[in-house]
């Protein structure tokens, strides 16, 4: 198995150059679509393209990669090629340990790399990532962050807008299933949406096209656990199960519906402008909530 490394550095969001070191030695096995594993677990279908001079790319596929992993200015990403049609992703955040959506703290001293040996580098030809052969001087720890280099930061403005109700938030209580619990209104004030801990959210164009949905950080902080999981949500046209993840940012902390979140607006017809209501109706581990379309 042979490896290569690349510091998420510049534009990086819609695709990623492959090493032309490493095309050249293994551009023969490269199938036009591979299978990326991320050590955050998951695994994505990734095309290959050629651009610019027999340069290959990781493209279409590609930026999901990038929004469900919650990558990073900075950040660096060992890839382990199988010979086959599988790349093995393991993610490095700035902290130069493995990255953990759950921003837990490295207990283990093999997944680092310090600070002093994080110089860029285009090949490895070991799976282990701390033999790096050192090519190009760069720390990846030094990159300075900004609005347009982080598609994965979210904005302030609008975890901020999505409106919180605060109607008996500590109810644990299922909801009993009526037809009102459909995916239909929720209008009248005596209704089960006033009865369990829940949120509002406008639909921003966004929300549908990036296949990401911010959740209000005060919701989220006070009923859900601040990690990476599943979550459930229920409508009258079925079930789904997207991925939570995490993300602090300073000295906030971020949560968004990723991955499935997508599949859920389609399936439902979401538009924007539209208010949703999310109630929830189980907390713990694997949080489950019912969507009402609020009508004005």
């Amino acid at each position: 198995m042979s490896s290569f490394f690349e510091v998420l550095n510049g534009e990086y969001t819609a695709k990623l150059r492959i090493p032309p070191l490493f095309v050249s030695r293994f551009s023969s096995l490269m199938p036009k679509t591979v299978k990326l594993i991320s050590s955050l677990e998951g695994s994505w279908m990734v095309d290959i393209e050629e651009e610019d001079n027999k340069n290959l790319y990781f493209k279409r596929g590609w930026n999901t990669f990038v929004e469900d992993n919650a990558l990073e200015t900075g950040q660096f990403i060992v890839f382990k090629f199988d010979g086959d049609s599988t790349f093995k992703a393991t993610i490095f955040g700035n902290s130069a340990c493995e990255k953990k959506l759950e921003n837990q703290p490295c207990i283990n001293s093999n997944y680092c790399i310090t600070r002093h040996h994080n110089k860029r580098a285009r090949t490895l030809e070991e799976s282990d990532p701390t033999k790096v052969e050192e090519t190009e001087e760069s720390d990846p720890t030094k990159v300075e962050e900004t609005e347009e280099s982080d598609p994965t930061e979210v904005e302030e403005t609008e975890a901020s807008q999505n409106e919180v109700e605060e109607k008996n938030y500590e109810s644990d209580s299922p909801v009993k299933k009526t037809a009102g619990n459909s995916y239909g209104s929720c209008e009248s004030p005596d209704s089960d949406c006033e009865k369990n801990p829940s949120f509002k959210i406008i639909m921003k164009p966004a929300y549908a096209q990036k296949g990401v949905m911010n959740l209000p950080t005060e919701f989220f902080l006070k009923h859900m656990k601040n990690k990476r999981q599943e979550v459930e949500i229920e409508t009258g046209e079925g079930e789904w199960t997207v991925t939570l993840l995490t993300q602090k940012k300073r000295t906030r902390t971020f949560a968004r519906l990723s991955k499935g979140w997508s599949d859920f607006a389609k399936a439902n017809h979401l538009k924007p402008g539209e208010t949703l209501v999310f109630q929830m109706i189980r907390k713990g581990d694997r949080p489950r909530f019912i969507v009402h379309r609020q009508r004005g």
